[in-house]
């Protein structure tokens, strides 16, 4: 999800996350969460607007969300983030310029993440790439379109350096899953990186990266932290973690020095 500091985008985030809050708790989120300057009189102005055009609905004094009228808002939004994604030059990123791409859940926010490691491969850098996972959480469930996306821009020259930050019996595990000899794949418990649910890509001067939201980290540990046989792990209930509605926030950035330390630092495990 694209996020603006719009007072409308700001009220339909805080109501997703707070269900029937009063108008004077909104303004209180709006003012301290959003820093969005506005005052009692207009903001009662354009929720009231919302009311009336079935976004918001109002029950005894709260507000809450018309959930049939913003699944339809959620679609169009889906449909214009994936064609400004597409449109994004990634080239003309400023060094030490961010952007940001934020998800409601894991699979979603894999797409997106999916497709811009490729358009960065493909349109910018094309090379060798280095990824570091505080666990190897993906590789359980390979996603098709990320496997195909890494067969596709991998080639025949290239290969991908993937550091796995933990040593636990699911970690080691998922040595079973090799894509090709393209993907050197090493873990250790032996690093300065972060070992909780940090997951980073780096792709020439570009670092893609995102700490899991916690409660989804939660989960996860239940599997990673706990499971010391492939007889207990339940795929079904796993998978499901990543339909979890959570608030993702993911940063591409573009850092020449600090990708270069990266690289330096992951593909010294592989000597």
């Amino acid at each position: 999800m694209l996020i603006t500091n719009d007072p409308i985008n700001a009220v339909i985030e805080i109501l997703s996350v707070n269900k029937n809050l009063t108008m004077k708790e909104i303004y209180e989120k709006i003012e301290k969460q959003y820093g969005i300057k506005i005052s009692t009189a207009q903001l009662y102005k354009i929720v009231s607007k919302m009311v009336t055009d079935f976004v918001v609905t109002k029950q005894q004094g709260k507000y809450l969300l018309n959930a049939l009228r913003i699944n339809k808002m959620k679609n169009l939004m889906n449909n214009i983030e994936e064609a400004y994604l597409q449109q994004k030059e990634f080239s003309l990123l400023n060094e030490w310029e961010n952007f940001f791409f934020y998800g409601n859940n894991k699979i979603d926010i894999e797409k997106t993440w999916t497709d811009i490691v490729a358009k960065i491969h493909l349109e910018v850098w094309a090379g060798d790439l280095f990824f570091y996972d505080s666990h190897a959480y993906y590789r359980l469930g390979m996603y098709e379109r990320t496997i195909k996306t890494y067969e596709i821009f991998l080639g025949k020259k290239y290969h991908l350096y993937h550091l796995i930050g933990n040593e636990t019996f699911l970690d080691d595990y998922t040595r079973n899953v090799v894509l090709d000899d393209r993907v050197k794949f090493v873990m250790s418990n032996n690093h300065e990186f972060l070992k909780k649910w940090y997951v980073v890509r780096v792709i020439g001067d570009y670092i893609i990266d995102m700490i899991m939201p916690e409660q989804i980290s939660w989960f996860l540990d239940q599997f990673f932290e706990k499971i010391q046989k492939v007889e207990d792990f339940n795929f079904d209930l796993y998978y499901s973690i990543f339909k979890m509605n959570a608030k993702y926030k993911v940063c591409v950035r573009k850092s020449k020095k600090e990708a270069e330390i990266w690289k330096k630092k992951i593909k010294s495990f592989f000597s």
